[in-house]
């Protein structure tokens, strides 16, 4: 299980850093143009564009570090000092996607990330992803 568990994790979490090198590069799927794209896929209030391709690939390159620590998991010894850091990662991980997952469904977050489509795509989709990858993490760790 923990085999499935850990590709699972690092391939899903590949394809969305995939998916910000794409939008880092110009690309507008799953829009027709930079403005629905940013409305979309970020949702700030009064979005007209979407961010920087540099910031994007940013994101895209955090979330590729962090899809490879699910594999690290599977190749690293069982102790030492490199298992301690691994699972201070997976600690870290679980923390970050569980909090953002859980903010989906708040009305604060709401209020912060007002755009439709954004809203309802973000509790229908997002939120309940970063949840399933933050306890993906946990179950790791356990």
């Amino acid at each position: 299980m923990i085999l499935f568990v850990s590709i699972a994790l690092s391939i899903v979490l590949s394809v969305v850093a995939a998916l910000h090198a794409y939008w880092a590069t110009g690309g507008y799927w799953p829009d027709h143009n930079e403005k629905s794209l940013a409305r979309t896929v970020v949702g700030s209030k009064g979005i007209l564009k979407m961010p920087p391709g540099w910031l994007a690939a940013m994101v895209a390159a955090a979330i590729f570090v962090v899809a490879m620590f699910p594999v690290l998991g599977l190749i690293l010894p069982t102790d030492g000092f490199l298992r301690v850091l691994l699972r201070l990662g997976f600690l870290l991980f679980a923390l970050i996607f569980i909090i953002r997952g859980a903010a989906s469904f708040t009305p604060y977050f709401r209020k912060l990330e007002a755009e439709e489509p954004f809203v309802s795509l973000d509790r229908k989709y997002n939120g309940p992803l970063c949840l399933r990858i933050g306890f993906g993490f946990v179950f790791l760790l356990v």
